[in-house]
């Protein structure tokens, strides 16, 4: 099979590195001793602290204080080198963390520890597709911040497509308040059942979560094999396994058979959702849990309408393409049938200029998994009495 995704550590494209460093406080000037005949009293003397006063004091708790940064890695592509910084800082064995600003705060993806002489080197992997503040901090007591300074994630391929291209499944992309969405702060877990396409099925699933990560900067994590077909019963999907925020499943016409009745190849949605808070306190919708169905008579690239096994071919769509589809609709995207250029079209999937199909976003898929994604900031469930979540009405999976 051929896979075209490049493996998870891939060729830099740019490295920047700029120093960026806190300004160290002036030092306190030396003031000389005075002499019997100005200060009036014989072979007395007058310090320089304090000739100078506080502002000694707060020069030298300023000098203190310092952190000095060296960016070596601030632009790569996903699974590449990450943020590579090195530096010094004041104070033995401090210890230091990476940070990545998002709406609302900063969350971390690095850490490290300084030497007895304050020296310290630090990485992160940031695999999330955009430009990024990032800034260095040390934990503890007394604590010290870097100026920030701007990583760019570059993806491996250039997206074609429209940027403005992408809608919500609940409306359009100006009600971003009423989309779907997971927590992005929180580490999503998905589970495959492949029983019916074997672990050639189960890679492209995987490396279809990986496109999603890198698109939204959430976390996926693979949590195993699940029996579930969720889409066995279309108006009222099979609740997922406690712990799966995500299944993706292929299952039979005949496990499914709202695949014929609607002539479709694949489902995806959200399962469960609740009311929540994001980052700026405003009511949004946060997906609990969500779902996807393929058909598995599509996995065989010699059926009439089969799909290539894999995320680019000359010959036929690939299983790639529907994959990233569905689970769009499962992070909350829904169709833009007038842009056949986005995965998320709905209606055809269109070649490249050179002929390949290709399953990998488009920016009008990149823009709105970005908005879905964690640079909105964490979300919290809006609870009734303290207690129960504030549940809401899930839409029909799309195909």
């Amino acid at each position: 099979m051929t896979n075209p995704l490049p493996p998870r550590r891939t060729r830099v494209l740019a490295a920047s590195g700029a120093t960026l460093a806190l300004a160290a406080g002036l030092l306190a000037g030396t003031t000389p001793v005075a002499s019997a005949e100005r200060s009036g009293t014989t072979g007395s003397s007058v310090s320089a602290a304090a000739v100078a006063g506080p502002a000694a004091g707060e020069q030298a708790r300023r000098k203190k204080k310092k952190l000095k940064v060296v960016w070596d890695s601030t632009t790569f592509n996903p699974g590449g080198a990450g943020v590579v910084a090195h530096g010094k800082v004041s104070g033995k064995k401090r210890k230091l963390a990476l940070q990545v600003k998002i709406k609302g705060g900063w969350t971390s993806f690095g850490k490290t520890r300084a030497d007895r002489k304050g020296n310290f080197a630090i990485s992160g992997a940031l695999d999330w597709y955009g430009a990024h503040k990032v800034r260095i901090t040390t934990k503890g007591g007394g604590k010290r911040l870097s100026k920030s300074t701007t990583a760019t994630v570059v993806p491996y391929y250039t997206p074609r497509g429209n940027p403005a291209a992408y809608s919500y499944i609940s409306g359009m992309h100006t009600e971003r308040r009423k989309a779907f969405a997971f927590n992005p702060c929180k580490t999503l877990t998905y589970a495959v059942n492949y029983s019916l396409v074997g672990d050639t099925g189960l890679a492209l699933a995987q490396q279809a979560m990986a496109q999603v990560s890198w698109a939204t900067g959430i976390k996926v994590r693979y949590v195993g094999p699940t029996s579930n077909v969720p889409h066995s019963n279309y108006q009222k999907p099979v609740p997922n396994p406690k712990g799966v925020d995500l299944v993706i499943a292929w299952g039979s016409l005949a496990q499914v058979p709202e695949f014929q009745a609607q002539n479709k190849a694949g489902f995806g949605g959200p399962v469960k959702a609740v009311y929540a808070r994001n980052a700026k306190g405003k009511r949004v919708i946060q997906t609990r849990t969500a779902a996807v169905t393929i058909a598995a008579e599509y996995f065989d690239p010699n059926n009439q309408y089969g799909f290539a096994q894999s995320f680019d071919s000359t010959r036929q769509p690939t299983q790639g393409e529907i994959l990233i589809h569905e689970i769009g609709h499962a992070m909350g995207l829904d169709h833009v049938p007038s842009n056949p250029e986005e995965i998320m079209n709905g209606v055809t999937y269109l070649r490249y200029p050179d002929g390949h199909y290709r399953g990998l976003y488009a920016l009008g898929d990149l823009a709105g998994l970005q908005t879905l994604g964690l640079g909105e900031g964490c979300t919290r469930p809006i609870r009734k009495g303290g207690r129960r979540e504030a549940v809401v009405d899930v839409p029909l999976a799309r195909d």
